[in-house]
């Protein structure tokens, strides 16, 4: 799965070498953010089995929403303290799974999948 993730996020981050533009600062953090919201979901969300998907999808937007995942889910990290970094992303009108998005690099934006396919 790891390797997943990161054959993802490398084939997104593709899309800024070939920029006209770079880009950077807020811009640059935010599509990095959003690169590895995506990466995660689909390289570790995708491999899971349909009744498994919904409670995934919760405990990932528990993360983007700064709840206390370690408290809600009794996650043992062993010594270490960790908190999740509140990270805003813009979905759109209200999401009922990150299984419907898919982040477009070409409009730098969440879309549902469905809008990507090409009409016939």
């Amino acid at each position: 799965m790891t390797s997943a993730v990161i054959k993802i996020f490398d084939s997104l981050c593709q899309s800024l070498v070939s920029r006209e533009i770079p880009v950077s600062g807020k811009e640059g953090e935010a599509l990095i953010n959003n690169y590895s919201l995506f990466s995660i979901f689909w390289g570790i969300g995708g491999v899971l089995e349909e009744g498994s998907r919904k409670d995934f999808h919760a405990f990932i937007m528990k993360m983007i929403y700064f709840e206390d995942v370690v408290e809600i889910y009794k996650l043992d990290l062993g010594d270490r303290k960790w908190t999740p970094n509140g990270i805003a992303y813009d979905f759109g009108a209200k999401i009922e799974s990150l299984y419907d998005l898919v982040f477009d690099i070409s409009s730098d934006e969440w879309l549902p999948w469905v809008k990507t396919i090409p009409r016939w």
